[in-house]
Formats: C-alpha cells, sequence, structure tokens
C-alpha cells in the first residue's frame, strides 16, 4: 500500500474475474503478529465487463411499455372476454408488443 496522507494508505488491482467480491484490510502492528480488525462491515466490490455495466441504454427500454398497449387497454374489444377468463384461470395475457420506434 502507499501512504497518501497521515491516515490515509492506497492499493490499485487489477480485477480481472467478474462477479460480487467483499473486503476488509486488518492492521498488524510493529513488534506483533496479532491483526487488528477495524469495526464495521466489508466493502463491497462489484467486478463487471463493460458492455454490461455502462453504455447499456437499450438494455433498460422496457419495449411493451409503448406501441397499442401503452394506454393499459386492449384495442381489440373481441378478446376482452377471453382475456377476462384466462385471467380467471391464472394466466397472464401479456399484450402486444411495442416497437422501438414507438
Amino acid at each position: 500500500m502507499e501512504r497518501k496522507d497521515t491516515l490515509v494508505f492506497q492499493i490499485v488491482l487489477p480485477l480481472h474475474e467478474t462477479g460480487y467480491f467483499q473486503a476488509k484490510c486488518f492492521f498488524i502492528p510493529e513488534n506483533t503478529a496479532v491483526p487488528i480488525w477495524p469495526q464495521g462491515g466489508n466493502s463491497i466490490i462489484n467486478v463487471e465487463p463493460p458492455g454490461t455495466c455502462c453504455a447499456n441504454i437499450i438494455y433498460n427500454a422496457f419495449v411493451r411499455q409503448f406501441g397499442k398497449s401503452k394506454a393499459g387497454s386492449v384495442e381489440d374489444r373481441d378478446l376482452s372476454a377471453i382475456i377476462k377468463e384466462m385471467d380467471a384461470k391464472g394466466y397472464t395475457v401479456i399484450p402486444e408488443s411495442g416497437k422501438f420506434r414507438d
């Protein structure tokens, strides 16, 4: 570790494996082998490839919110009775999906 200030130290580590990790630093005082663990929780480290952690605007778009079903109602009244019957039986009817242009 590199000392940056009286109470501040810094270390730079390359992280090559993706995943969720926890870490905590401990101290070993001079002339002893007994570590001292600071109070508080662990540091959380999430390592993700750049393709999934940034620049994913399209991934965040939920296309079914747009298009004909945007208002939340069924456009085709002939299907209303069938949809109600399927809902009563515990099925979920997914409306027609919108398009990115919508």
